[in-house]
C-alpha cells in the first residue's frame, strides 16, 4: 500500500502539471530511436590507435585522454593541470526528457595491436577524463593534476526523465594485443576518470593527483526518473592477450576512478593522490526513481586476460583505487587514495526501485586470467583498495587508503525496493586470479581485500580504513 500511494502521488502530480499535454515544456535528448550522437570506429589490417566518443547533451564533457603516447613524453618542472567540470543550476518545471541517445562502437585490427578508448555518454552531467591508455609518461619535479567534477544545484518540479541510452562496444584484435577502455555513462552525474590502462608512469620528485567528485544539491518535487541504459562490452583478442577496463554507470552519482590495469607506476620522492567522492545534499519529495540499467561484459582472449569489469547503478556508488595486474614501486613517497560517499539528503514520500547492474567477466583459453568483476546497485556502496595479481613495493614510503560511506539522510514515508547486482567470473585453463563482488546496499563497502598480492614493505607504512557510518533518520519507511 505504501508503495502504491507513493507512485500514485507522483504520477498524479505529473498529470496535474500537464507533463504529457500540449503546452508543456518538453524536449528529447537523443530521441526515442537512439540516433542522437553515434560514433563508429575504423578498421585496419595493421595496427589501430583511436578514441571513439559519442555524447548526447545535456552537459557532458570528454577531455584530457591520453591514448597511445609514444617515446615516453617527459614533463620536467612542469604543471599540466586539467579541469573537466560541469555545473547545473537550471530550473526545470513541467518538463519531459526522453533519452536513448549516444552510441559508440570501436574498430578492429586484424594483424597488430589494438589501442583505443570507447566512450558513450548521455547526460545529465557526465564527464570522462584523465585516462592514460597504452602510453608512457615521465614526470620529474612537476605536477600533473586532473580534476573531474559534476555539481548539481538544479530545481526540478513535476518532471519526467526517461533513460535507456548510452552504449559502447569495444573492438577486437585478431592476432595482436588488445588495449582498451570501454565506458558507458547515463547520468545524473556520473564521472569516470584517472584510470590508467596498459601504461608506464614514472614520477620523480613530482606530484600526481586525480580528483573525481559529484556533488548533488538539487531540489526535486513530484518527479519521476526511469532508466535502464548504459551498456559497455569489452573487445577480445583471438591470438594474443587482452587488457580491458569495462565500465557501465547508470546513476545518480556514481564515479569510477583511479583503477590502474596492467600498469607500471614508479614513484620516487613524490606524492600520488587520488580522490573519488560523492556528496548528496539533495531534497526529494513525492518522487519516484526506477532503474534496471548498467551492464558491463568483459572480453576474452586466447592469451592472457587482464581486465576490470564494473557495472554501477546507484544512488552513490564508486569503485576506485583497485590495481589490476600492475606493478607499483614507491621509494620515499606518499600514495594516498580516498573513496567516499556522504548522504545528507532529505527524502519525503519517495519510492526507489532498483534491480539493475549486471557484469560478466571474460575468459582466457590458454593463459592466465586476471580480472576484477564488480556489480553495485546501492544506496551508497563503494568498492576500493583491492589489489588483484599486483606487486607493490614500498621503501621508506607511506600508503594510505580510505573507503567510507556516511549516511546522515532523513527519510519519511518512503519505500526502497531492490533486487539487483549480479556478477559472474570468467574461466581460464591456466592460473585464475580474480575478485567477483556484488553489492546491493544500503551502505556496503568492500575494500582492502588483496588477491594474489606480492607486497614488500621496507621502513614503510601501509594503512587502510573501511568505514560505514549510519546516522540516518527513518520514519514510516519500507526497505525490501
Amino acid at each position: 500500500m505504501q508503495v502504491a500511494r507513493i507512485v500514485q502521488a507522483a504520477l498524479v502530480a505529473l498529470a496535474v502539471s500537464g507533463v504529457a499535454s500540449v503546452g508543456s515544456a518538453a524536449y528529447a535528448e537523443g530521441g526515442g530511436d537512439g540516433h542522437g550522437a553515434s560514433v563508429h570506429g575504423g578498421f585496419t589490417g595493421v595496427g589501430l590507435s583511436q578514441q571513439n566518443t559519442a555524447q548526447a547533451h545535456r552537459q557532458n564533457n570528454n577531455c584530457f585522454q591520453h591514448n597511445r603516447l609514444f617515446g615516453q613524453p617527459a614533463l620536467t618542472g612542469s604543471r599540466p593541470v586539467s579541469h573537466c567540470v560541469t555545473a547545473d543550476a537550471s530550473i526545470n518545471k513541467h518538463a519531459v526528457v526522453v533519452g536513448r541517445g549516444a552510441h559508440a562502437v570501436g574498430g578492429s585490427s586484424t594483424v597488430t595491436e589494438l589501442a583505443q578508448q570507447n566512450t558513450a555518454q548521455r547526460g545529465r552531467q557526465n564527464n570522462n577524463c584523465g585516462h592514460v591508455s597504452a602510453s608512457q609518461l615521465v614526470v620529474t619535479g612537476g605536477l600533473v593534476h586532473s580534476h573531474c567534477a559534476d555539481l548539481d544545484r538544479s530545481r526540478n518540479k513535476h518532471t519526467l526523465v526517461k533513460g535507456g541510452g548510452a552504449r559502447t562496444a569495444g573492438g577486437s584484435g585478431v592476432i595482436g594485443d588488445t588495449f582498451q577502455e570501454n565506458a558507458a555513462q547515463e547520468g545524473r552525474q556520473n564521472n569516470n576518470c584517472a584510470d590508467s590502462n596498459s601504461s608506464i608512469l614514472t614520477v620523480i620528485g613530482g606530484r600526481l593527483a586525480g580528483r573525481c567528485a559529484n556533488v548533488d544539491r538539487s531540489r526535486n518535487k513530484g518527479t519521476v526518473v526511469k532508466s535502464g541504459g548504459a551498456d559497455a562490452e569489452g573487445g577480445s583478442s583471438v591470438a594474443n592477450f587482452a587488457d580491458n577496463q569495462n565500465t557501465a554507470q547508470d546513476g545518480r552519482q556514481n564515479n569510477s576512478c583511479g583503477n590502474p590495469s596492467d600498469t607500471t607506476l614508479k614513484v620516487t620522492g613524490s606524492r600520488v593522490a587520488g580522490r573519488c567522492a560523492n556528496v548528496d545534499g539533495s531534497r526529494n519529495k513525492h518522487s519516484v526513481f526506477k532503474s534496471r540499467g548498467a551492464h558491463a561484459e568483459g572480453g576474452s582472449a586466447t592469451g592472457a586476460v587482464s581486465q576490470q569489469t564494473t557495472a554501477q547503478t546507484g544512488r552513490q556508488n564508486n569503485s576506485c583505487a583497485e590495481p589490476e595486474d600492475s606493478t607499483l614501486n614507491l621509494t620515499g613517497a606518499l600514495a594516498q587514495s580516498s573513496c567516499t560517499n556522504v548522504d545528507r539528503s532529505r527524502n519525503k514520500h519517495h519510492l526507489v526501485r532498483r534491480g539493475g547492474a549486471e557484469t560478466e567477466g571474460g575468459t582466457s583459453l590458454t593463459a592466465a586470467l586476471n580480472q576484477q568483476t564488480t556489480a553495485q546497485t546501492g544506496q551508497q556502496n563503494n568498492n576500493c583498495a583491492r589489489a588483484n595479481d599486483t606487486t607493490i613495493t614500498l621503501t621508506g614510503s607511506r600508503a594510505r587508503s580510505r573507503c567510507a560511506t556516511v549516511d546522515r539522510s532523513v527519510n519519511a514515508g518512503g519505500a526502497d525496493v531492490s533486487g539487483g547486482a549480479e556478477t559472474e567470473g570468467g574461466s581460464g585453463l591456466a592460473a585464475v586470479n580474480q575478485q567477483n563482488t556484488a553489492q546491493d546496499g544500503s551502505q556496503n563497502n568492500n575494500c582492502s581485500n588483496p588477491n594474489a598480492l606480492n607486497l614488500s614493505l621496507s621502513g614503510s607504512r601501509s594503512r587502510t580504513q573501511c568505514v560505514a557510518v549510519d546516522e540516518s533518520k527513518n520514519i514510516h519507511s519500507v526497505y525490501r
